[in-house]
Order: structure tokens, then sequence, then C-alpha cells
């Protein structure tokens, strides 16, 4: 990937680089071939301005110690490693990361011995106001509000969350619903006590009194 922003001591494949396109994707040299030893790679993601950047984690497989402090990535919500630390991590599933700005960096670091198959990891860009919807957030967390399972009871949901997760939480959004509950949204709380009352009515009119 890019130019060779990375260095080893041992003999590898170039990787990192400055990335400007809209989305891209960025793998662990020879991924996916296991990675070399002593391998340090760069990857600087620069979009527009009043332009955020999503990165996701498709595929992590490294070598795991509790403190990561072998091989790991780690991710910054800015042009470099002074940038703030969203993350360091050498495991998980489908981690999911949105820079507060137009850029991000993420840096891959391996140790001397132990390679595993890599990384590979997806990234797209969003203007500013598309930032605080469900379209791209399903399960996670958007800027501002949420998109996961319990945010009509966290009453956090983003305005768009039936419309575009219903399939997260159908028992709430229902097959019809085009909205759902916000810190501001006091139908959408109703909604919930009319549900939860229904469900005791039933509960207690289905009883057998002895």
């Amino acid at each position: 990937m890019g130019d060779g922003y990375c260095y080893a001591t041992t003999s590898s494949p170039t990787c990192g680089g400055y990335l400007d396109a809209a989305n891209g994707t960025i793998s662990s040299p020879n991924y996916p071939y296991n990675y070399p030893d002593n391998a340090a790679c760069f990857w600087y993601i620069r979009r527009n301005v009043n332009q955020r950047i999503v990165l996701v984690f498709t595929e992590i497989q490294l070598e795991v110690t509790s403190s990561c402090s072998y091989d790991y990535i780690e991710v910054y919500d800015g042009p470099s490693t002074h940038s703030d630390l969203l993350s360091k991590f050498c495991q998980g599933s489908h981690l999911r990361f949105v820079s507060s700005y137009n850029s991000m960096t993420i840096y891959f670091r391996t140790d001397s011995s132990v390679t595993r198959r890599g990384f590979t990891a997806n990234y797209y860009t969003l203007d500013n106001d598309e930032v605080g919807s469900c379209q791209y957030n399903c399960g996670g967390y958007s800027s501002g509000c949420s998109c996961d399972y319990n945010c009509p009871y966290n009453g956090n949901c983003c305005l768009d969350f039936c419309t575009q997760c219903s399939y997260i939480n159908s028992g709430y959004c229902g097959e019809n619903s085009t909205t759902a509950v916000t810190a501001a949204s006091t139908t959408g709380t109703e909604n919930i006590f009319k549900k939860i009352y229904s469900f005791i009515f039933q509960s207690l009119k289905s009883m057998t009194v002895v």
C-alpha cells in the first residue's frame, strides 16, 4: 500500500502510505499471508474539510497478549501518532472507529517473533451531517446518538434508527414504524410504556385463578 511508509529490520513488503481517496482498504503486509517480523507501518488518511473518516476492521489475527505489547494496531484521531489515541488492540471482531475531523492515522507494529495472518480494514468518508445517522452505523454508536439494540430504552436512538436498522430491534420498531425514541421524543417513550402495560395485561389475563 502507498509508497512504503514502513520500516523493518527484516526484509518485508512495503506497507502504509498517504491515502486521500473517498474510500479504500488497508491491510497488513503480505495479507492474507503472515506478516513479517519487526514491521512498523503508518497509514495517514486525510479527507476534505467537513468530512469524517469511518474505519472498519473486517479481520484481525495478530499475536495476542493481555496488554497487546508484541504485535498491535493503534488508531489515532488525527493526522499523526501525536493525535489522540482512539484504541490500541491486537484482537477483536468488526471494530469500528470514526474520526472527529477529516484525518486519521493507523499504526501497525510487530515484534521479532511469532507472526499471524494479519488484518484488513475498509475505510470510507461521511459528511459531518451524515455522521449522526444510522445509515452506516447499525449496531454501533453514531455522533451524538445510538444505533444499537438498547437505544430505545436508553432514549438516545438516532432519528433514522427504525428506517435504517429495524432488524436490530424489530420488536420495538414494528413493521410500519419510521420513528425512534430520542431524548426529546416523548411519543416514543409513551409507546414503550404502552407496550409494557399491554404485556402485563395480557399476562394477567392468561393466568388461571386457583
